[in-house]
C-alpha cells in the first residue's frame, strides 16, 4: 500500500508509465551487485590458490621424507650386503637414486607453482571480464552508447 509519503510509490507509478522517478536506479543497483559478484569471485578463487599451494607445500614435504626413507633403507640394504660401502658401484647407484628423487621433487615444486599461478591469472582475468561486461551492461541499459 503505497500512501503519498512513500518514497517507492512514484517509482512504481511511474514505472508502470514507461517513465521513473529514478532513472537507472534498478541498473545502478544491478551493476552493482554484478560488480560485488565479480569481486567475491575472484576472492573465492584466490583463497582456493592459497589452498592449492598449501596442498603442494604439503604434498611436496611428504614426498621429501618419503624419498629420504627410502634412501635410508637404500643405505642400509647396501651396507648390510657386505658389498664395500665405500664401492663405486653402490656410491653412484645411491648418488643416481637421490639425484632422481631430487629432479621429482622440483618438477612437482614447479608444476604445483605452475598451476597456483595460471589460476590466479585466470580468476584476475575472471574479475576483469566480469567487471568491464557489467559495467558495458550498465552503458548499454542506460543508452550511454547513443551518438547523437
Amino acid at each position: 500500500m503505497a500512501g503519498e509519503g512513500d518514497i517507492f510509490s512514484g517509482m512504481l507509478s511511474g514505472g508502470a508509465g514507461g517513465t521513473s522517478a529514478m532513472p537507472g536506479w534498478g541498473t545502478a543497483v544491478g551493476a552493482g551487485l554484478g560488480l560485488v559478484g565479480g569481486v567475491f569471485s575472484y576472492l573465492g578463487k584466490q583463497s582456493q590458490v592459497a589452498a592449492m599451494r598449501a596442498q603442494a607445500e604439503e604434498e611436496l614435504r611428504r614426498r621429501k621424507m618419503q624419498d629420504a626413507q627410502v634412501l635410508g633403507q637404500a643405505t642400509a640394504a647396501g651396507a648390510a650386503s657386505g658389498v664395500d660401502f665405500e664401492s663405486t658401484s653402490l656410491q653412484s647407484y645411491l648418488g643416481s637414486m637421490q639425484a632422481e628423487m631430487k629432479r621429482h621433487q622440483e618438477w612437482q615444486r614447479k608444476s604445483a607453482a605452475t598451476n597456483a599461478g595460471n589460476m590466479s591469472t585466470a580468476s584476475t582475468v575472471g574479475l576483469f571480464t566480469d567487471m568491464g561486461g557489467t559495467l558495458s551492461s550498465f552503458a548499454k541499459a542506460n543508452n550511454y552508447w547513443r551518438t547523437g
